[in-house]
């Protein structure tokens, strides 16, 4: 497989996976509040989708970490000092799309245990 079709692959899987957070996003939020909520709120699907596209990255993310013999903990602080770096370029927007893809709740979660620790 070439590296053109390698990424056309991605591209298609993707396309895929998000149609399919798409299709259950709507179904949940229709399921919950009633036909025809999710087509009247768009921007529900829109966070259904980010949320679950957000746990896949973090499985990603802890999978990396246990290849490379690192913890989720370390990854997440080295893509903190990413978007700390970019933000002081000025670079505000990339920064909290950096932070955006951070597990949520997860450094406080990490805080509050060194807190009890220490």
């Amino acid at each position: 497989m070439t590296k053109d079709e390698r990424r056309i692959e991605c591209i298609e899987q993707s396309v895929r996976r998000a149609e399919i957070y798409m299709k259950a996003g709507k179904q949940a939020i229709d399921r919950c509040f009633g036909e025809g909520f999710a087509a009247a709120h768009p921007e529900l699907v829109g966070a259904f989708m980010r949320t679950c596209g957000g746990q896949d990255i973090e499985r990603m993310l802890g999978n990396i970490g246990a290849g490379w013999g690192e913890d989720l903990s370390g990854l997440v602080r080295r893509m903190e000092s990413l978007a700390e770096n970019v933000r002081s370029t000025g670079l505000n927007s990339i920064a909290e799309a950096i932070e955006g893809l951070l597990p949520l709740g997860y450094l406080k979660e990490e805080e509050k245990h060194e807190q009890i620790t220490s």
